[in-house]
């Protein structure tokens, strides 16, 4: 059980940050429906998406559902006339017509207001997700999808900054560059994985006034080798061993690191270390090793990046697995890829206020919000 105090701390999380900022953004963007006929005003829609959402009801339905089943609450909390909540239809067009773009820029600003000035460097992911509900011609040279890059924080699991397109219409790549050039995030390091060892990407990094930590592969040919000689021939500065039993795995870490290579190329700007990352051990019966190196703008001791590398992938289980499990989006029946981005946004929109009231997991933050509906009446006022 929460106590009183707990509650209205969450409660006032939520007004800070959601209903004053985020509706109000809603409420500015312009609605493009012909104003005949229209019924619903634009950031009502939106916002009784995020509500349920965020109260655990996933699909047109299920949202048309919540607001049946609270319309008595929602029209006193949005201060609009009783029996004026969107059905089910109503949502579905307006998600499916609503420009994806608008829906991703608001995002962007909103939740680069929720940056705050932090005493020590955080560290954030960027890393894209297909949704395979968009999948087309799976198996086939015309394969197409819809890719989400996510700037990602590892402490507070939120998003900070996304960008959305179509696999066939670009690449990860530049995308990401955007993102990281148009980001507000300072003093914090990027983790990448070998997509993004390209000298351009680590260039717009350090101009950002950020660091970086970037898995290098023989994608980059020179680079690699130029690192694989320098593990090979020189002393490591530092070293640490880790060693992992979970999840039906026995695998042993060694973490080194090293000063970059004198003969680097210059365009790799800022390298202050190397790093390898040798793991061997058992996936069940079946016997592993592996060697990987990465490089850093950082100068670290071994403990901290072998930490840091493995924080990388808690986008993996923090954000997708989360949004593909519990808020079903790779499950979805929707082939319409505007409404597909949108609610994809939506949903990371209502995740990110899940992480805001700080429990322990998504779930539970659903049940706690959604036996307090009411509760938010004032908030609005």
């Amino acid at each position: 059980m929460f106590s009183s105090k707990l509650e209205n701390a969450h409660l006032i999380v939520l007004h800070s940050i959601m209903l004053k900022s985020l509706v109000e953004k809603l409420q500015q963007i312009e609605d493009y429906r012909n104003p005949k006929g229209k019924r619903h005003q634009l950031w009502v829609i939106l916002t009784v998406f995020i509500l349920g959402t965020i109260s655990g009801f996933i699909g047109y339905r299920a949202i048309g559902d919540f607001c049946q089943y609270n319309e008595k609450a929602l029209s006193k909390m949005l201060k609009i006339k009783s029996n004026n909540l969107p059905s089910y239809s109503t949502i579905r067009r307006v998600i499916s017509s609503f420009d994806h773009h608008l829906l991703e820029s608001l995002f962007n600003q909103w939740s680069q207001e929720l940056i705050s000035v932090q005493q020590e460097q955080e560290y954030f992911s960027i890393d894209g997700k297909s949704l395979r509900n968009t999948v087309t011609d799976k198996y086939g040279n015309q394969q197409d999808f819809i890719v989400f890059i996510s700037l990602f924080n590892h402490q507070n699991k939120r998003v900070y900054g996304l960008r959305t397109f179509q696999n066939k219409k670009g690449s990860e790549i530049p995308y990401s560059q955007d993102l990281i050039t148009n980001s507000t995030v300072t003093n914090a390091v990027f983790t990448l994985d070998a997509l993004h060892c390209q000298k351009e990407t680590t260039r717009k990094i350090i101009e950002s006034d950020n660091d970086y930590l970037i898995t290098v592969k023989k994608n980059q040919k020179k680079l690699y080798q130029s690192i694989d000689d320098v593990v090979k021939y020189q002393c490591s500065r530092s070293s640490f061993y880790d060693t992992d039993f979970s999840h039906g795995r026995h695998i042993t870490r060694k973490i080194s690191v090293y000063n970059p290579p004198e003969n680097i190329d210059p365009r790799w700007i800022s390298i202050k270390s190397v790093i390898e990352v040798q793991r061997e051990g058992f996936r069940g019966s079946k016997p592993y090793q592996q060697t990987l190196y990465y490089m850093s703008s950082l100068k670290k001791d071994a403990m901290v990046f072998a930490q840091k590398i493995r924080e990388h992938w808690s986008i993996e289980n923090n954000l997708h697995w989360i949004k593909d499990v519990i808020l079903k989006e790779d499950q979805s029946p929707i082939k319409n890829l505007n409404a597909v981005i949108n609610i994809s946004i939506l949903k990371t929109i209502a995740l990110n206020l899940l992480r805001l009231l700080d429990f322990p997991s998504v779930t539970k933050a659903q049940r706690w919000l959604y036996s307090r509906l009411e509760s938010l009446f004032f908030l609005l006022e």
